[in-house]
Order: C-alpha cells, then structure tokens, then sequence
C-alpha cells in the first residue's frame, strides 16, 4: 500500500488534527489505539535532522473513532522557529514558509511498519503570542 498524498499547513502554536480511515490488507479494522506512530517534518528527504519529530510518547495522540478510523492529534509548539524572508507561499489562503516534508508511519503491535501520509510541510506564523 502506498502512502496518501498530503500536503499540509502547520499554523504556528496551533494543534495540527489529522483524520483518516485505515484497513488491513484483508479488509480488517484494526484498534489503531494499539499501534504506535512517528510524524517527521525534514527539510528534504535524506535530511540528517528532522525539524520536528512527534510520536505516541510526544504530541501525538491516537483515538479510535469508529471501526479502522483514527484521529491523530499532533500538538505542534509555538516555539517552531520561522525564517520570515520564506513566507513567500499562500497554502489555504494564508501567508505561508515551507517547512520541507513530512510523512506519518503506523507500527502495529505485531511490528509492520505502515506509512499512511506523505507531502510537502509549510509553515503559517502567527501574529498572536503568549495565549
């Protein structure tokens, strides 16, 4: 199974919700509240450091909500630094940077590594600080 395409636009300090439907290659609906997953964003592919790197343990949160659906909520920190001479992009209508890549990968208990989503990254700052 190949990765979905999807871009995605990280507005700066805000949670970044992810939903998608996930099955089995037989069909079957998994409980993906047993898995584990990783979400990296690099500036390239082959990149030796990630810019940011989340997993079950850090800012993603997996929820079952209903047979082989899934939520993950991916907290994202204010405290992504943002170079504004590259917000030169309108992603959605908002002024944006782009990050680089990113993809999300799945591990089920019985260790099969699934990477569900892939796509570019970008980066939307945000005018309002300390809330």
């Amino acid at each position: 199974m190949s990765a979905a395409r999807l871009d995605i636009l990280i507005e700066q300090g805000v949670d970044l919700p992810i939903t998608f439907a996930y099955t089995e290659d037989d069909g079957s609906a998994p409980d993906l509240t047993t898995y584990t997953a990783k979400l990296q964003v690099r500036s390239d592919y082959g990149a030796t450091a990630a810019a940011i790197t989340l997993d079950n343990t850090s800012g993603i949160t997996l929820q079952q909500l209903g047979v082989g659906v899934a939520n993950i909520a991916a907290a994202l920190s204010s405290a992504l630094v943002i170079d504004y001479t590259q917000v030169k992009y309108i992603v959605n209508g908002l002024r944006s940077a782009k990050l680089g890549v990113w993809d999300l990968e799945i591990k089920s208990p019985a260790g099969k590594v699934i990477r569900l989503l892939a796509g570019d990254a970008y980066l939307s700052p945000s005018a309002t600080t300390g809330i």
